[in-house]
């Protein structure tokens, strides 16, 4: 498989991950901003269950793998490619 097709299939798995988990969440998000930036706060509290949390994780975990096979292996392609 070459590399632009892993990088692209890492995207979408990452992509299909993020979005099952974020469709399905229940809970708060909270943001404040204050002067100084110090006294700025983001909370957020959500819960997944069910098959979207088993789905979600799995799929942004191959995602993230596939994302870092396709990295080493454009750096073994570039630090081996032959000079003219």
């Amino acid at each position: 498989m070459n590399r632009e097709k892993m990088v692209l299939g890492s995207v979408v798995f990452l992509a299909l991950g993020i979005a099952w988990i974020t469709s399905f969440w229940n809970g708060s998000m909270g943001f404040n901003a204050a002067h100084p930036i110090a006294g700025s706060s983001f909370a957020m509290n959500v819960t997944v269950t069910g098959w979207p949390a088993l789905g979600g994780v799995t799929l942004t975990a191959l995602g993230a793998v596939l994302l870092v096979v396709a990295a080493v292996l454009c750096v073994v392609d570039i630090a081996t490619a032959k000079r003219a």
